[in-house]
């Protein structure tokens, strides 16, 4: 269950979260370039809110894959421990 939660988090990132980030910053790039760019308008301070809000969101999504990678290691730990507990108990 939680390699596929993984995978799904990794889908997410990947194929939604990222590229629309790539997207807003080169839309803000753009916005940059023109001559009549206003930084203080309300358009742009929006794109640029808005792109605060992904990476933070990008950000999370990264936290809880490594959260993900974390707990499968210590559970994996674990069961090699009690496996190696319950080895030398029958021996």
């Amino acid at each position: 269950e939680t390699r596929a939660n993984i995978k799904a988090l990794r889908h997410i990132r990947d194929c939604e979260v990222k590229p629309q980030l790539k997207i807003l910053n080169h839309l803000l790039s753009n916005m940059r370039t023109s001559k009549s760019y206003n930084p203080i308008s309300y358009e742009a301070t929006r794109l640029r809110s808005q792109i605060r809000v992904i990476e933070k969101e990008l950000a999370a999504i990264n936290n809880d894959i490594a959260d993900e990678q974390k707990f499968i290691k210590d559970y994996i730990d674990g069961k090699d421990k009690m496996y190696k507990r319950l080895r030398a108990k029958s021996q």
